[in-house]
């Protein structure tokens, strides 16, 4: 039996190159990006010309100072984000299953994000 991309048996780097070429060919959406990464895409042209170990740490530095509403902003975003990215993910599953590739098809449904615990004080 053959492995798919879909299989458990995913564990040779070669299949996993494949699976990647092939859904970047049938055109399966990337997962968005997380409230920090677009973060540090908003302000790295900010740090223009500066080392990456230098850029990280400062980017680091100012997302934990960062206040709450403005963290807001980014995981509002985020957010977002991933609810067009579920809907487009189910969207090119249903295409994957009509043109008969359930090959490339998800065995479980994608996880709901966890919400973060109130602390009292």
């Amino acid at each position: 039996m053959r492995p798919t991309c879909n299989s458990s048996l995913i564990q040779a780097p070669f299949l996993l190159e494949n699976c990647t070429k092939e859904f970047k060919e049938l055109g399966r959406p990337k997962k968005p990006m997380s409230s920090y990464f677009l973060f540090t895409q908003s302000r790295k042209e900010v740090f223009k010309g500066k080392a990456l170990k230098e850029f990280q740490d400062q980017i680091k530095k100012e997302w934990v100072k960062l206040p709450a509403t403005e963290k807001a902003k980014f995981e509002k975003q985020a957010s977002e984000l991933m609810v067009k990215y579920k809907k487009d993910l189910e969207a090119w599953e249903l295409k994957m299953i009509s043109i008969g590739r359930t090959d490339l098809v998800r065995n479980k449904p994608l996880r709901e994000k966890k919400q973060k615990a109130v602390k009292k004080q």
